[in-house]
């Protein structure tokens, strides 16, 4: 399903948050090393996503493996929730026949197999899904993916980056 209309980018200013403003996690440090398996849990904001990231074994390796470099694009609850509507039409899409590879492919959607702690204006991801590529565009201070999803907080750990994002980068429903 499309729509005609564009998306506006999203005004975090009234948040009061800088859009690519970073977690200081640096309380964390007397535990020593945190992966994105550490970090993911405590952000309350993502924990749909974090969810769907835990149902699958290879993802949870992945995440928890010091020595793996990711960045995960991570859609916030309330982005899900909104999603969750769809989500129906999306299992039934043509992805796959099983409704847990659906799931499967969606996270993996969602997840770049590099650590980028700089976007950059112009450039082309690809995603750990094979259908699912991510081109990034800067306008202002603002990184907008795919030309509808809006780039918020930055969060890095030992073995990626996580940026929580306000769209979903799969369109397969």
């Amino acid at each position: 399903m499309s729509s005609s209309k564009k998306k506006a980018p999203l005004d975090l200013s009234v948040l009061n948050v800088h859009p690519y403003e970073k977690t200081d996690y640096s309380y964390l440090n007397d535990m020593g090393p945190q992966t994105l398996e550490d970090i993911l849990p405590i952000e309350k904001d993502l924990t749909i996503f974090t969810d769907s990231l835990r149902t699958f074994p290879d993802i949870l390796e992945k995440l928890d493996d010091p020595e793996q470099r990711l960045t995960l694009f991570a859609p916030t609850n309330s982005v899900l929730r909104n999603f969750s509507v769809r989500l129906d039409s999306f299992i039934e899409d043509k992805i796959s026949d099983e409704p847990e590879e659906k799931l499967h492919q969606f996270v993996l959607g969602h997840i770049v197999p590099k650590s980028l702690t700089l976007l950059k204006d112009g450039e082309e991801l690809v995603t750990l899904s094979n259908s699912t590529k991510i081109q990034i565009k800067k306008v202002g201070n603002k990184y907008i993916l795919n030309n509808e999803v809006n780039v918020g907080e930055q969060i890095e750990t030992t073995n990626g980056i996580i940026y929580k994002v306000d769209g979903i980068l799969v369109k397969h429903y």
